[in-house]
This record gives structure tokens, sequence and C-alpha cells, in this order.
């Protein structure tokens, strides 16, 4: 007789006798577990019952993945729901779950301010919230949702390296869907010398990982091929492939004297054309680097000390224009590609100099064709990697220097592909 908790998978995910064939594909395809009858991981599902309510939230670009491990994890929790999208704001489940008082939620999130899981152990019962997918995925999730952005956030350290050997985790101690999930309720919920309890959870997710690392190993005589990262890198971002294939890439960051936008459709304000005055430059392939502070022409703007992060000392003795348009004359080559964050830098430094380079390239664009959705400003796309950007050290002074540098490590990340397809 199938315990109450295996009744509860068994509705939610009934075998039909016969298998479903999908639309064009001749094999046949569990109605359970939704892979191949032949691989069918359904012998290796086992219930367990949990006190601590999983809320999965799945980014779609995530289902669509037959490596994914989430919907294994749903399958094995019968006190799990698994909910697929960008925005769950209007979602009456996830408000219903994540408002709960009876099951306070917290959010299963790394990050400095992450509180330990190990803190809540034997705590009353919880919901647990879990963002299923890559990291860049995981950034737009919160960002599209505040309601998940203000939840408490805790973390782990995992013991051992993830075991998922079929895809590559960001970081040596990223580990996947599934794995966090077995990882965190043997925290919540184990007392001390039951973790074992929560170790079924990776029987199905062991299957699956050595059926595919089998089937791989049967391929007839591969063909020698570039590595994925790098031919997703080609296919996004043709430019900066090119660009470092023919010439090389120069990455910049470029800051203004800029009077308020509003005081140029006021006739009592004062109004002035941005002019630049700081510019610092960093050659991809050598670390080159050039910087000019330039002295303003025009009075300074009420915000440019502080939006520069220059003292109005620093700019009143910079260095003339010409000195500037000189010296990027000399340092650009003909066959540079010019990156920047953003068109301001590659606009103001073309209306300064008057030296126009023979290919640009908005790096924020191409970020935001990697994670096909918004990205913010340049620190926020880098802090969706771990570790960023306080890792990224200046490439000159003030402002414009921690951007330049931002700008080479989004640059070398563009080219690395991100993460694995």
């Amino acid at each position: 007789m199938p315990s109450p908790a295996a009744s509860l998978v068994l509705e939610a995910f009934p075998v039909r006798p016969e298998a479903r064939v999908p639309e064009g594909a001749p094999r046949a395809v569990c109605a359970r577990c939704d892979r191949p009858s032949r691989v069918c991981l359904c012998r290796h599902l086992t219930p367990l019952a949990t006190r601590t309510r999983v809320l999965l939230l799945q980014h779609p670009r995530e289902r669509r993945k037959a490596i994914g491990t989430a919907k294994l994890a749903h399958m094995c929790l019968p006190n799990s729901e698994l909910r697929v999208g960008v925005s769950f704001e209007d979602d009456p489940v996830v408000r219903a779950r994540i408002e709960d008082p009876e099951r306070p939620a917290l959010l299963l999130y790394p990050g400095p301010n992450a509180g330990s899981l190990e803190a809540l152990r034997g705590e009353a019962a919880r919901t647990l919230v879990v963002l299923d997918g890559t990291w860049p995925q995981s950034k737009i999730l919160l960002r599209e949702n505040p309601s998940l952005a203000r939840l408490p956030r805790y973390a782990f350290t995992p013991a051992a390296p993830s075991e998922y050997r079929i895809r590559r985790e960001p970081a040596r101690d990223f580990v996947s869907t599934l794995e966090s999930l077995a990882l965190a309720l043997s925290l919540l919920e184990g007392e001390p010398g039951t973790e074992d309890r929560f170790r079924a959870l990776y029987e199905p997710f062991r299957a699956m990982v050595d059926v595919q690392l089998e089937h791989q190993a049967a391929r007839p005589s591969p063909r020698r091929k570039r590595p994925r990262f790098k031919s997703r890198a080609a296919r996004l971002f043709p430019e900066l492939e090119a660009a470092r294939a023919e010439g090389d890439l120069v990455c910049i960051a470029a800051e203004a004297n800029a009077w308020p936008y509003a005081s140029r459709t006021s006739a009592d304000a004062p109004h002035y054309p941005d002019e630049l005055v700081h510019l610092v430059a960093v050659r991809l392939s050598t670390g080159e680097r050039l910087e000019r502070v330039v002295r303003p022409t025009n009075p300074l703007a009420p915000t440019t000390e502080a939006h520069t992060s220059l003292s109005r000392a620093e700019l009143e003795e910079g260095a003339p224009l010409a000195e500037l348009v000189t010296a990027w004359s000399a340092f650009l080559r003909p066959r540079d590609a010019v990156c920047a964050w953003g068109r301001f830098s590659l606009d103001l430094l073309a209306r300064a100099t008057g030296v126009a380079p023979t290919r640009t390239i908005d790096l924020r664009a191409a970020a935001k064709r990697a994670v096909n959705g918004k990205v913010g400003a340049i620190d926020a796309f880098l802090g969706s990697f771990e570790g960023e950007p306080a890792k990224v050290a200046p490439a000159g002074l003030a402002r414009a220097g921690r951007r330049a540098a931002q700008a080479v490590e989004v640059t070398k990340r563009l080219l690395a592909g991100l993460d694995e397809p």
C-alpha cells in the first residue's frame, strides 16, 4: 500500500498506460517525468514528506532544458509547487505562499547579506522560495519581482563540489537546483545525524547525469568543434569576435561636465553643452592605458563633482582638450574597435576629439542580447556574477577609472559567452 506522500505524487503525476508521442517525434515519452521512455527516471523517484513548503520559481528558458533538475525535485517533494514565468507579482498562488503568516517565507539565495540556514534548524515550518535558472536569469527574476527581493535571504556553503557533471557551474561552490534543495532541507529539517534522509533526492539526479554521459560516450566519431560557449559568443556578439580577429578592442569610460537637461528647455536657466572632462581607455590585449582629466571651459554644473567623483581643484588643474586630442589620436589604431557601456561615452569622445574610430561597440546592447532582457547599469550587470564588481580593480581615477575597468570585465565576459547554453 503506497504511503500518503506517494499517493500525493501519483495524483499529481498520473502514469497513463500508453506512452505519449510528441508531434513530429518518433520516440515515446513518459507522461510522468516527460523523458523518453527508454530513459524514464520514474523508478528513481522517492516521495519525501517535508514540513517545509517549497516554492520553485522557474525562468521560462530553463523549462526547455532537458537536463534541468527543478522538475525532478518537484516530483520528489509532495509539499512543493513549481511556477514558470518572469514576473510573479500578479500570480495569486505565489503571493499567497510568500505572504502566509503560518509559514514565513525565506529566499534561498547566496550573497553578502544572506543568513545561514544552519541557524534556522529546528524552527517552525517555513516556505522556502527557490529560483531556478542561470545566474543572470535569477537576477532577472529578482529584478522583476520586488516582493521576492524583499524576502529575507539565506544560504549555505556546500561541503563538496556539484555532481552536475553535464553542465558547467559558474563557480566551484555553486550547485544545481536539486542539490540546493537537498542540502537546504537537510539543514532546515534534519536533526543532527539524520541529514541523509534527503539524499534520496539525488537518485533521479544521478541517474539523469549517468544516462546523459553514457549517451555522449556512445556517439560515433564526434566531429571536432569549438567549445559551445565560444560558438554561442560568436553567434550573439559577431561584432566583438570580428573586432578581436581583425584588430584590437579598446574599452573606454568618459565623464562630462553636464548641465541638467531641464535647463535646456528653460529660458531662465543657464545651459551649456556636455563637455568631456575625464577619459580612461584600456587596450584589452595588452592592458595599455590612456587617462586624461580635461580642464572644463564652461562653468561647472551643480552635479559635476559628485557625478565624476573629481573635485573642483582636480578638474581645474586638468590638461587642455588639445592635449587629449593628441594623446587619443596617438593611442588609437586604425583597426581598433572602441567599446563602452552605452553610447554616451562613445559619442562624447567623438564630439570632443573629432576622431571617429572605424568601429564602435555598445556593450550594454550586447549584454541585453546575452540575457534576453534588461540589464540596468554596468555595476548591476557585473553584480549578477558572484564576487563582482568588488574584484574589478579600477583602471584609473574616480568614476571613469572604475567604469573603464568594468567595461573591460564585461567585454571579457561577453567574449567568454557568459554561461554555457
